[in-house]
């Protein structure tokens, strides 16, 4: 029993201090008045307990409750409520006693304290979350209201887009939207004008490419048979440069045997001219020989004609001796004969060494002029050699300045044909680009411009 009463002051002492401390009003209400209050209701209500007591519930309440009630009639219909469940927990405008509205969460539960029968109020101040709600409402309220202003905006748009996309570009939104959206139809607006400019240049120069790329494509097959023509013209001249390459490369190679053989024939006039240059000195050594042979026969005979005087002196003085000396003039006669033969062999020789001296002389004479014959004939062979050199390094040059003619010849033969082949892919390309201009065109042919003398389009004011 003193364990179940220490229990009860704890308890008294925690009800107690709840009273006194919590944050929240709590009031007793005996007879429909006000009986007793803890502190926080003072401090709710901004004014003293003693101002509180006796008061009923209706008088700290506004005449009409938010659901259109009356608080008298509605506290008396909670207070019987309260008593039917045992309590009852609801929101409820109370009215400080200097007017000032004070939204609470009111709990109310009925108790015997004392034997008396009372109701106990609890309440938790619900301005905050009244405020947060009204807030709410208004940010809802808002919300609607933005909702219908861009549900109109969103029309209207939707209208402007609708009528772009059936191809009539001059569509313009007069009718003013909200601040908030006022940007958005200018840029519409500004957005669709740029669209219709943007498609009328886009038209015109179409146009222009149109025009463009068939006259590129007519010129580009003028060209084309122009190329052809003049690929066929570089092919024959390749032809014939190619044949004029060969001969001139065996007139090169002629040229070069040629030469050779002016250069042999050179050597063989020269080696002529020094076998007539020996031929020369051994003439005229032979005629200093014949010369000397002469003045050793001129000896000779004058030794034979001395032999015959002596001869004919030892006769006569033969003849004299008389007989005894007979025998020696057999001999001078025979001595004297001998000399007169020799006498006469060293003229026939004498003149024959004349005649000889003579014809080695002519010899000479012709040999000298065939050895000035073969030096002209050195000199001309020589500058024909020369010329044929000349001619034979002419040719190479010619030769090697013709393979490069050809290969240039056949490399712009290549080069046209290559230009044949690219004139044909631009041919194409402006054929292709000619229909791809006409179906951009017709595409933007399905647009309507202010340009094109039309009516003005659609616009929001007129929609709505």
């Amino acid at each position: 029993m003193f364990r179940r009463k220490a229990e009860d002051t704890a308890r008294q002492d925690v009800a107690n201090f709840i009273f006194e401390h919590s944050p929240d009003c709590y009031y007793v209400i005996e007879n429909g008045v006000i009986v007793d209050c803890n502190p926080a209701m003072e401090r709710l209500m901004g004014c003293a307990r003693r101002d509180l007591l006796g008061l009923s519930p209706s008088r700290l309440s506004p005449e009409l409750q938010p659901c259109g009630g009356r608080s008298e009639d509605l506290v008396v219909s909670r207070i019987q409520e309260a008593f039917a469940k045992g309590h009852i927990r609801f929101e409820w405008l109370h009215q400080r006693l200097d007017g000032q509205m004070l939204p609470v969460l009111a709990t109310v539960m009925p108790a015997k304290i004392g034997g008396r029968d009372v109701l106990i109020a609890f309440w938790q101040d619900y301005r905050d979350i009244v405020a947060m709600r009204e807030a709410q409402a208004k940010a809802r309220e808002a919300e609607q209201h933005a909702a219908a202003e861009q549900a109109e905006v969103v029309s209207q748009l939707a209208q402007g887009l609708k009528t772009l996309a059936q191809g009539d570009l001059r569509v313009q939104i007069d009718t003013r939207f909200p601040a908030a959206y006022e940007q958005l139809r200018a840029d519409f607006n500004t957005a669709a004008s740029a669209l219709e400019s943007a498609v009328a240049q886009v038209s015109t120069g179409v146009r222009t490419i149109t025009g463009g790329a068939n006259e590129l494509s007519s010129a580009a097959y003028d060209m084309s048979r122009r190329i052809e023509q003049q690929a066929a013209s570089l092919e024959e001249t390749a032809a014939a440069l190619d044949e004029i390459t060969a001969t001139v490369q065996r007139t090169a190679e002629n040229a070069k045997e040629a030469a050779e053989v002016t250069t042999a024939a050179r050597d063989a006039a020269e080696t002529g001219g020094s076998v007539v240059r020996q031929a020369t000195a051994a003439m005229s050594s032979i005629e200093g020989s014949s010369r000397e042979i002469g003045n050793i026969i001129g000896v000779i005979d004058e030794i034979a004609f001395q032999t015959n005087l002596l001869a004919l002196n030892a006769g006569v003085e033969a003849a004299r001796a008389g007989e005894a000396g007979r025998g020696f003039a057999v001999v001078a006669q025979e001595v004297r004969a001998l000399a007169q033969r020799s006498a006469d062999a060293a003229k026939e020789i004498k003149t024959l060494i004349g005649k000889s001296t003579s014809e080695v002389a002519e010899g000479v004479g012709l040999v000298e002029q065939t050895g000035r014959a073969l030096e002209k004939i050195i000199e001309q062979v020589g500058a024909v050699s020369q010329l044929v050199a000349d001619i034979a390094g002419s040719s190479r040059e010619q030769a090697t300045g013709l393979r490069e003619v050809n290969t240039a010849v056949n490399q712009m033969d290549q080069a046209t044909q290559q230009n044949a082949a690219m004139i044909e892919q631009s041919t194409a390309a402006s054929q292709s680009l000619a229909k791809e201009a006409a179906d951009i065109a017709q595409a933007a042919a399905r647009f309507q411009l202010r340009q094109d003398g039309g009516s003005t389009g659609w616009r929001a004011d007129r929609a709505a």
